[in-house]
């Protein structure tokens, strides 16, 4: 190939860098037969106790809105009503799915039937009302945490706690920051969610 450089400064010449994806954790996914675009993000998340959450943003094309943004996602733990088989009626009827998507069953005692029980503690916290505590399991065991359902009896004020199989306690649901569809006013807002406090 022959270029007349006499029209040409020797920058212009310059070679052109081939393109690339910075370095950093990301995982861009090809699309698939759907035609869909995904990436993932990873989060820089300082430990604390020697202990940091593993984060990341996750785009898909085919994610609608969410607080994130159109498309984008964070997946962290929560519990949520089952709503696949419509409106949840919020009372003792509705199932819940826990954090791995699994529908959760309540623990049956001896005789075959849910055995609640009263807690007025936990461990050495005292609460200022007594709590109905109701303890759930997957439908498909697999993870093997243990779930408790709090309820409180003067207030209806719920959450939930999470014992990991590696010992590791969950709160799920204390403040109203972890649960999106509680209002701080008088009105009554049902809860459908509940993500992890701490």
């Amino acid at each position: 190939m022959y270029v007349d450089t006499k029209w040409f400064s020797s920058a212009t010449l310059a070679l052109i860098t081939t393109p690339f994806l910075p370095k950093g954790g990301k995982t861009l996914s090809q699309s698939g037969p759907d035609g869909l675009a995904s990436i993932t993000l990873p989060l820089p998340i300082s430990a604390e106790c020697g202990f940091a959450p593993a984060l990341a943003l996750h785009y898909s094309s085919s994610g609608g809105n969410g607080p994130f943004g159109v498309g984008w996602s964070c997946a962290t733990m929560s519990i949520a009503r089952r709503t696949s088989h419509g409106v949840p009626q919020y009372n003792d009827s509705d199932e819940f799915l826990g954090p791995d998507g699994e529908v959760l069953v309540q623990t049956l005692s001896t005789g075959d039937a849910p055995n609640p029980v009263t807690c007025f503690a936990y461990g050495d916290v005292s609460f200022p009302q007594s709590y109905t505590v109701t303890r759930y399991q997957p439908r498909t065991e697999g993870s093997f945490y243990r779930l408790e359902y709090w309820v409180g009896n003067s207030n209806g004020d719920d959450f939930w706690l999470l014992h990991d199989s590696n010992g590791i306690l969950h709160l799920l649901g204390k403040n109203c920051r972890s649960t999106p569809q509680r209002s701080a006013g008088r009105l009554l807002i049902r809860q459908n969610g509940w993500l992890r406090s701490r």
